[in-house]
């Protein structure tokens, strides 16, 4: 899992350089970015697929109804009534784990996605997700001016290689393979009452 930067290196610190096109000299890195976004959209479509299951409703229908909705907490109480009314009391339970397996993994999947990413030419095999407010503190103070941050220990610059990017990856198919079954599991259950 990526390691924070000031854990990494407490004595010697790469020079770290961002922009918007830092993640273009490091094309592996950046395609393992890419991937996450698009398996992350494959879960999105599985829930699509999961509505149109509990409401008994086309692929496209579904997934033209589920993706209409932006906000993941009313498209979750939204699949929540649909999974209380149509399935069993050990489906609901399986669901509400699947919920919060979610929950869990989302944090990282949007960090990675919406982050602002840094790389040192010291160190050519990470990249360092870095803390919009550290990014602002630093322009800032680039132009003799300073943000007022109310929590500073909070700020992180995170240490990412290649093999954090699989194992999220792997985070994700095994949700993906969770997920996938649950829908099987309660096709077959709605099939059969």
């Amino acid at each position: 899992m990526p390691q924070p930067f000031n854990e990494r290196y407490k004595d010697s610190r790469p020079l770290i350089k961002g922009g918007r096109d830092c993640l273009i000299t490091r094309p592996s890195h950046a395609a393992y970015i890419a991937n996450i976004a698009h398996m992350w959209t494959h879960i999105d479509v599985l829930f699509g697929v999961l509505l149109g299951v509990l409401t008994k409703s086309d692929a496209s229908t579904s997934m033209m109804i589920y993706t209409s909705i932006v906000n993941n907490g009313t498209r979750f109480d939204i699949l929540k009534k649909f999974v209380n009314a149509e399935l069993n009391d050990e489906l609901i339970q399986q669901f509400n784990k699947i919920i919060k397996k979610y929950r869990e993994l989302s944090p990282s999947r949007n960090k990675i996605i919406h982050g602002m990413w840094a790389i040192s030419d010291e160190k050519p095999d990470e990249i360092y997700l870095v803390d919009p407010n550290w990014h602002l503190n630093n322009l800032a103070s680039w132009f003799g001016g300073e943000v007022v941050i109310k929590n500073k220990s909070n700020m992180e610059i995170n240490v990412y290689t290649i093999n954090d990017f699989i194992d999220i990856q792997g985070n994700i198919i095994n949700f993906e393979k969770l997920l996938n079954e649950f829908c099987s599991t309660s096709e077959v259950y709605i099939s059969s009452n």
